[in-house]
């Protein structure tokens, strides 16, 4: 049969039936209004959780929230589902995983490989983001010492001028200038 519109009464009772089943009737629940626990301590604020029994009304709501949640939250992780176990590898896949480790820390490799390559990036054009810039620059030495330097820090003179001497922005003393053409004036 279709519903065609809300009945609340009727789901009420489904509710009801199904909580009496559990045992969860009127009488046996904490006094405090729609706290999820049974009464456990009679303390003179009548039949109450242990949560509510020794705090004043004036604190029940926030201990029925947090009382509600809880429950919540166990009957979340009872739903989860566990994780399949692995299985479990012959001793080929292990000797072929081994191997395939020893193959990454043997071959060599540039530690600021990936400063490099966001330095190229940047040079190509391409937005990087502050964090990014700061990152490559702090790596590449040149960049983190011009860094240091328009920061205000105490950097010495001949640093500096290595570290334009390396990013190309003044020319190297000993290298001669070539133009890619000659200029020929008439």
């Amino acid at each position: 049969m279709k519903r065609s519109a809300f009945d609340n009464t009727r789901d009420q009772i489904a509710a009801d039936r199904e909580d009496f089943a559990k045992g969860y009737t009127p009488e046996l629940m904490c006094a405090a209004q729609g706290c999820p626990n049974r009464w456990s301590v009679d303390a003179g604020q009548g039949r109450c959780c242990s949560a509510h029994a020794w705090a004043s009304r004036g604190q029940w709501p926030e201990i029925t929230q947090q009382q509600q949640w809880d429950e919540t939250e166990r009957a979340r992780q009872r739903g989860e589902s566990k994780p399949a176990p692995a299985m479990p590898l012959t001793r080929a896949e292990k000797v072929e995983i081994l191997a395939q480790l020893r193959g990454l820390f043997t071959q060599p490799r540039d530690p600021k490989a990936w400063a490099h390559a966001l330095q190229r990036r940047e040079a190509a054009g391409e937005r990087l983001s502050d964090v990014q810039r700061s990152a490559w620059r702090a790596a590449v030495s040149p960049h983190a010492v011009l860094d240091w330097a328009k920061d205000g820090e105490n950097v010495p003179a001949h640093d500096i001028t290595r570290a334009l001497q390396l990013t190309g922005d003044i020319p190297w003393p000993y290298r001669h200038d070539v133009p890619a053409f000659d200029e020929v004036d008439p």
